[in-house]
């Protein structure tokens, strides 16, 4: 049955990134110099750009850098290297959400993140272990 239904996606938020200054190289283009306000970022994250509380565009990230190495992530409070894959016109103070497409399924709703994280969501009143408990008393009959 679980296979059957269609799977339902919902956005994760990872973080926020607040950019600080915009270099522009001639090779790349626009290199947005930024700083992690909150959560982290990570290379599989898509940018959402928030211009004066306006989403400008939503794109792929194209690469993250901290100094001049590639990195995987980079946590709040540090400066990082930031260029989107198509769009290029973002300026100091715009505000960049970092989110994730996370698959829902199962009894309990677990959000499935592709960097391998699980955040767990019950949808009814008892913890994992409990709800496994009440399955294997009624199964016995106990309930």
């Amino acid at each position: 049955m679980k296979g059957m239904l269609a799977p339902k996606f919902r956005e994760v938020v990872m973080g926020r990134i607040e950019v600080r200054q915009v270099y522009k190289i001639s090779s790349v283009g626009a290199v947005a110099g930024a700083y992690v306000l909150s959560g982290k970022v990570t290379r599989q994250c898509q940018i959402r750009v928030v211009r004066d509380g306006i989403v400008i565009a939503e794109d792929k990230m194209s690469s993250l850098k901290r100094f001049k190495d590639d990195v995987k992530e980079v946590t709040e409070g540090y400066e990082c290297g930031i260029t989107l894959e198509k769009f290029r016109d973002f300026k100091e103070g715009d505000i960049f959400e970092a989110f994730i497409m996370g698959r829902i399924s199962g009894l309990i709703q677990r959000i499935f993140i592709p960097s391998g994280l699980e955040m767990q969501r019950h949808s009814l009143h008892f913890s994992a272990p409990d709800l496994k408990k009440k399955k294997e008393a009624f199964s016995y009959g106990k309930l």
